[in-house]
């Protein structure tokens, strides 16, 4: 439709008087008067009934103005919000993340990252790290925090954490009442551990660790869940050698935590994108994440 008609016809329509909307708008009433003629021919029905006393909209007319009020609003912000999402200030961002993430740094990001860009609407996901790399090569999310390092060539990796590990022993091992625990105090136990690669690849280098202080670790069981290995050391199946955080994400009254202070931060947590991306709303995000310190190893 012709946006000066509609505007001619909000114009009349606010004043319902044809002469003080023709002073408005700076045209005749002659010519107010053909262009809402030809607006009632294009849409097909009578807007406004008039008399030589009075203006009056028809049900058809009051209609038709609030669906054109809500379009022309609509219209008139178009270019904001284009120059907005050009800029990443506006429109959707997808984020994955494993548990470890959401207990660390993702709170504090995603709230830095709300107050700078309130108009980016934030979609968060619960994957595993395998689960984000495959999400993000379909294109699924935007951005991921995954374990690493990781070699996926088609990706950009950049790290926003680091941390140590602890021990994770049933209350009623003999080892939960030592207070300072070395890395050789695990020498002989059984082992309940992640999956190598890639939910975990930092395991690899825990057990070259052990193996360098003279044991080879015996590692019983391996699986993808937190939760269900401290459940398996609470039932005495093995001890674990896991991240700090997990004393944050699953606590349980028949497992203890004891700090592993020779292991060195090992455990990262990297933010992931697609190398090939060029929106801007990821670029601020990673921008934004530079500003939080990463502890060295």
């Amino acid at each position: 439709m012709d946006l000066k008609q509609l505007r001619v016809f909000i114009a009349l329509a606010a004043d319902l008087h044809f002469a003080r909307a023709g002073e408005r708008l700076g045209i005749s009433q002659s010519a107010i008067s053909q262009q809402i003629k030809s607006l009632e021919q294009r849409v097909g029905v009578r807007l406004l009934n008039r008399t030589t006393r009075q203006v009056k909209l028809t049900p058809a007319g009051e209609a038709f103005l609030a669906e054109i009020q809500q379009a022309l609003e609509k219209l008139e912000a178009a270019p904001r919000i284009a120059a907005m999402t050009a800029r990443g200030e506006a429109g959707e961002l997808r984020i994955g993340y494993i548990i470890p993430a959401i207990v660390g740094i993702v709170p504090d990001a995603i709230h830095v990252f709300r107050d700078r860009y309130p108009n980016v609407n934030l979609q968060l996901r619960r994957l595993s790290s395998r689960e984000q790399i495959e999400e993000l090569a379909a294109e699924r999310i935007d951005v991921g925090f995954v374990r690493s390092p990781m070699h996926e060539s088609s990706l950009y990796f950049q790290v926003v954490a680091r941390e140590g590990f602890v021990a994770v022993i049933p209350s009623d091992h003999r080892l939960a009442q030592k207070a300072d625990l070395e890395l050789a105090d695990l020498a002989g136990e059984p082992l309940v551990q992640y999956n190598f690669y890639p939910e975990s690849p930092y395991q690899a280098r825990v057990m070259e660790r052990c193996q360098e202080i003279g044991f080879r670790p015996h590692i019983v069981q391996q699986t993808t869940d937190t939760t269900a290995i401290v459940g398996l050391v609470a039932s005495g199946i093995g001890l674990s050698i896991l991240p700090v955080s997990v004393a944050n994400i699953a606590r349980h009254p028949k497992v203890v935590f004891r700090p592993l202070k020779e292991l060195p931060r090992w455990a990262e947590l990297s933010a992931v994108c697609r190398q090939d991306d060029t929106s801007a709303r990821v670029k601020n995000f990673l921008r934004m994440l530079d500003e939080f310190p990463v502890p060295p190893i």
